[in-house]
């Protein structure tokens, strides 16, 4: 066994993770999420590169090989990271899902009457009536998160597409013309036709 290099102490620590772990879950950007926890991105992807390189490894030594100690942060991460982009996926496609299924709404309403009448001996007196109602509403589901669903479901089927071809069906000729051509690069064979 070859020893190992020992670099300066990494800022991933759990709490670090749980911030991070927290935005991506809510479908914050790499790139945001980054941000707010004061990391560059390139940091970020650098510690997935690493548990990849680790989990690789172990993957190659026989069963039972334990990961290098310093490793087993980052391996912590990715896994972290690879469950809070699926809870992401899942509320984004619950989302979609809710959108698309027809809902009702219940709406309740009070009405009062007042009006001054006059009592059997002629004294005014202030009569009220009060009314609940409730009405539910039914409303169709969004068609358009419906129709976003299955463009991505079943692209072949429901995807707008749009070929673009030339002449009578045929191929588009396409025609490169380099200018300001450098010296070193030789001159471009002819074709023969003039596309």
């Amino acid at each position: 066994m070859t020893a190992r290099k020992v670099g300066r102490q990494t800022k991933l620590d759990s709490k670090l993770q749980t911030r991070i772990c927290g935005l991506l879950s809510k479908c914050v950007t790499v790139t945001d999420a980054c941000g707010v926890v004061g990391i560059h991105k390139s940091t970020y992807y650098a510690w997935l590169a690493r548990a990849e390189a680790e989990a690789q490894r172990l993957e190659t030594e026989p069963e039972g090989t334990e990961p290098y100690p310093d490793e087993t942060p980052f391996l912590e991460f990715l896994d972290a990271v690879t469950r809070a982009e699926a809870k992401a996926k899942e509320v984004a496609a619950k989302t979609i899902h809710n959108a698309m299924l027809p809902y009702d709404v219940k709406e309740s309403k009070t009405e009062t009457f007042t009006e001054t009448r006059l009592s059997k001996n002629g004294e005014p007196y202030e009569y009220k009536k009060q009314t609940d109602s409730e009405v539910t509403r039914s409303y169709p589901g969004d068609w358009r998160a419906a129709v976003e669903y299955l463009k991505r479901r079943d692209a072949d089927q429901w995807s707008e597409r749009q070929e673009i071809s030339g002449k009578d069906g045929g191929a588009i000729p396409i025609r490169v013309e380099y200018v300001d051509r450098p010296p070193e690069l030789p001159p471009l064979p002819s074709t023969g036709g003039d596309a």
